[in-house]
């Protein structure tokens, strides 16, 4: 499990912020780790399913609401893990089980948008991260309501500005 230690442009805003699972690669005939380099950090992981677990919960629209509220893209460090309360993976507990199936699933349409080209695909990872919002809204007791306006704050804090359709709804 890694993320950038520096996540996109110079803007005071951390909204740049990803995660990723990291597996080991085949490498002459043998399984051999991936050591990331000093702009990565690196949070060691045994099981495949906490790892994706982790990376659904970090890369929903809800932490990284909270991530941008009180770090910036230049220093996303692993005090992140510190400072942010994500309850420890269940492997019983069906959400945390859902969330790690929605990260591997997430995983496998990246890679063939971006290996083979595949962009009719982007429809149906957003579907992907549409799910892990709602349950890690579900893992945390947020309503509805509360996850629309999570993701409002997200849109101004990345354009600066409500969408003029949101606006729209608004003054009817």
């Amino acid at each position: 499990m890694a993320w950038k230690e520096i996540a996109g442009g110079i803007t005071g805003k951390a909204v740049g912020f990803a995660s990723t699972v990291l597996e080991s690669l085949e490498y002459d005939s043998k399984e051999k780790p991936i050591i990331p380099s000093h702009t990565v950090i690196f949070v060691p992981l045994s099981d495949r399913n906490e790892a994706h677990y982790l990376c659904s919960v970090l890369n929903s629209s809800i932490l990284l609401l909270a991530i941008a509220s009180y770090t910036y893209e230049l220093r996303m460090e692993s005090h992140i893990l510190k400072y942010l309360f994500i309850p420890k993976f269940d492997p019983k507990n069906p959400l945390h089980r859902r969330l790690s199936q929605f990260s591997q699933k997430a995983h496998e349409i990246t890679k063939k948008i971006y290996e083979e080209n595949r962009e009719d695909l982007r429809e149906n990872l957003k579907k992907i991260e549409e799910e892990i919002d709602k349950t890690v809204a579900e893992l945390y007791g947020i309503t509805d309501d509360e996850l629309k306006e999570i993701k409002k704050c997200l849109i101004i804090l990345k354009e600066g500005k409500i969408p003029d359709e949101e606006k729209e709804g608004e003054e009817e």
